[in-house]
């Protein structure tokens, strides 16, 4: 974590210099690239899932009309379009750069990540097939393709209602295995690539290895530049895996709530919130008088600073303590 305080800081500093070279030369190119480049980094390091800051949208624009053939600045603008829901405009400047013949591995890699989280996986994989037999040893290229197989196994999963029998589960299960062998091969690139050992514990999870899988998260956990974040997104994984593949509630609920009391804003934060409220919700349609699930959900409201619905739960809860039931499970009561 303070690793990527001391990066922060460093980006504040870069953009300061930078902003003095524009305003001596407010047409240079490179200042104007050396800026743009500079507040996208700080754009990342400020987002929080309630604002996603986009600063950096306006500048990295200016840079690409002083300097139009720089393929890189159309990456980081297209990613950052993509993010704020402007996925078409994003698109013509992956285009852009695409179209270059001189495209360097950068490019394939950024295009592969955009078309990735547009959902055309086939063409994601077609532009890291790309990078990868320029650069075959590159953890960040392999982590891409296994995050690719990633997605075709919770795709078809999520189609099958998490219960794939036949042709799904052998294809679930091919994927799995292409998944693992990327990210193990990125990993052992790269010791320190702590997303990456996540995305390979939760493919252990899915393939029933769930000793491997504990071993590599507590790999994650022994670093110490773990940021809050991706603790949040090891409990969220664990969370969707009880529930989805283990079929535990009671374990979801567990994983779900050490995310959220990670009280740092984030979108992975933001998740867990929402999958626990939907598990609670289906634990209390089927059982109203279900006190836990009553007290866990006005804590949910609480969190959504919806205060009328928190008391109504609490008190709902406190009446059925009154009548005999456990009190520990107004745990998660007000303080």
């Amino acid at each position: 974590m303070h690793y990527n305080v001391q990066k922060g800081k460093n980006y504040e500093r870069a953009k300061a210099c930078f902003e003095k070279a524009l305003k001596v030369d407010p047409e240079n190119p490179e200042f104007s690239t050396g800026y743009a480049i500079a507040v996208y980094r700080l754009d990342g390091f400020n987002t929080t899932s309630r604002f996603r800051n986009a600063f950096c949208v306006q500048p990295l624009k200016r840079a690409i009309r002083l300097n139009p053939e720089d393929a890189y600045i159309k990456c980081l603008l297209a990613m950052k379009l993509q993010n704020i829901g402007q996925k078409a405009e994003g698109e013509k400047y992956i285009e852009e750069a695409l179209a270059k013949m001189s495209s360097q591995t950068y490019v394939f890699r950024y295009a592969a990540m955009f078309y990735r989280k547009k959902g055309s996986i086939n063409k994601a994989l077609q532009l890291l097939e790309m990078a990868l037999r320029a650069t075959p040893s590159s953890a960040l290229v392999h982590h891409q393709i296994g995050l690719c197989y990633r997605s075709q196994v919770y795709k078809i999963s999520k189609a099958t209602n998490w219960q794939p029998t036949g042709r799904d589960r052998e294809n679930i299960d091919r994927i799995t295995r292409l998944a693992i062998s990327h990210f193990e091969f990125a990993v052992e690139q790269k010791p320190t690539f702590e997303i990456a050992y996540m995305h390979l514990a939760d493919m252990y999870s899915v393939a029933g290895n769930s000793r491997k899988a504990e071993d590599t998260y507590q790999k994650v956990f022994c670093m110490k530049s773990l940021e809050e974040e991706k603790i949040q997104e090891i409990y969220f994984q664990q969370g969707q895996f009880q529930e989805f593949q283990k079929k535990s509630e009671v374990d979801a609920i567990i994983y779900y709530l050490k995310a959220i009391k990670i009280e740092k804003p984030s979108s992975v934060r933001d998740r867990s919130i929402s999958s626990l409220e939907k598990v609670v919700l289906k634990k209390l349609q089927r059982n109203a008088e279900d006190m836990e699930s009553l007290s866990i959900l006005g804590f949910i409201y609480k969190l959504k600073g919806e205060m009328n619905k928190a008391l109504e739960c609490y008190e709902r809860a406190l009446r059925l303590a009154a009548v005999g039931h456990a009190p520990e499970a107004l745990k998660y009561g007000p303080r």
